[in-house]
């Protein structure tokens, strides 16, 4: 479901560097950037993400890639920081296929429920997920990073972060990037039911 690339923590203070969010801002999207552009760090994760799953000659196309950045700090009794339902990221800024990847650059100690959990298909056609009855308590797989990490996987895998909360009394980072690689394709996404569509919130 997922293939996890490797630590790519020598990198991060580059790629911090080069992609800086606005003042004040907790998250951002960049516009579409063709892979041929990109600053040579994220252009490496890009290149091993796709080797990794063979998946090279999406590179050879010079795709678009679009790169979001979140930076999540945690303190006890906070708000849960996590709005996404179990998802599949066609229905999010990449607009269309894509393989997407994220890099966790910063993950602290001391964070609860801090995976990636990824989930079966009930009914890929009508979209429907294997969410256990509703709950995120028994994906099919989850992936637990740390800082420098790196994983990735293919268009249409529905999966969703935890709830990533902390019961330190010092605050804590949950800092990533979400990186999607568009696929060429004049097709239209698959449509997924609205309690399943990213980038929007569950109030669930």
């Amino acid at each position: 479901m997922f293939t996890n690339v490797g630590n790519y923590g020598e990198y991060t203070a580059t790629i911090l560097e080069e992609f800086k969010l606005p003042d004040n801002k907790t998250q951002h999207e960049w516009d579409a950037t063709k892979y041929n552009d990109l600053p040579t760090a994220m252009m490496k994760i890009c290149h091993d993400c796709c080797v990794a799953e063979g998946d090279e000659k999406l590179l050879e196309q010079n795709p678009d890639v679009i790169i979001e950045r979140h930076h999540h700090v945690l303190e006890k009794g906070g708000k849960v920081k996590n709005h996404f339902a179990p998802h599949c990221d066609h229905e999010g800024p990449a607009d269309g296929p894509c393989r997407s990847a994220l890099y966790y650059y910063q993950i602290d100690e001391g964070i609860d429920d801090v995976g990636l959990h990824f989930y079966d298909w009930i009914d890929e056609e009508s979209g429907i997920i294997d969410q256990a009855g509703g709950t995120h308590d028994e994906p099919k797989e989850t992936f637990i990073p740390t800082s420098g990490d790196v994983v990735t996987f293919g268009n249409n895998i529905p999966h969703c972060p935890g709830e990533f909360k902390t019961d330190s009394e010092s605050p804590k980072v949950r800092g990533l990037f979400a990186i999607f690689i568009k696929y060429p394709s004049k097709e239209k996404p698959k449509k997924v039911p609205k309690n399943c569509m990213s980038w929007l919130r569950c109030f669930s």
